[in-house]
């Protein structure tokens, strides 16, 4: 990576079962581009968005948020701080008391 980069993935892939959500992908967004993901349904925009929130585990591939790998384990917890993501279906409301 020889510029600064904000999200940078590589061979970045999600299947489930037989379906392949998102396929090898390698993005590069540098530090205050916009970008904007733009698709019909099912083509694989939430489940990338679930990716780089580590709110879902990629099948194969990396992640690099500032130049930091990200994983859904333990590790980069100032990083993971950093993020965040709100579904607009968010199943826990039902579940949630004051």
């Amino acid at each position: 990576m020889t510029k600064n980069l904000a999200i940078y993935t590589r061979g970045l892939t999600k299947q489930f079962d037989k379906h392949t959500a998102v396929n090898n992908l390698d993005l590069e967004i540098a530090e205050g581009e916009v970008y904007g993901l733009i698709g019909p349904n099912g083509a694989g925009k939430t489940t990338l968005i679930r990716m780089l929130a580590a709110a879902e585990e990629p099948s194969n591939g990396e992640i690099f948020i500032n130049g930091d790998r990200l994983l859904r384990d333990k590790s980069n917890p100032t990083l993971k701080r950093r993020l965040g993501y709100l579904p607009d279906d968010y199943p826990l409301y039902d579940e949630l008391t004051v």
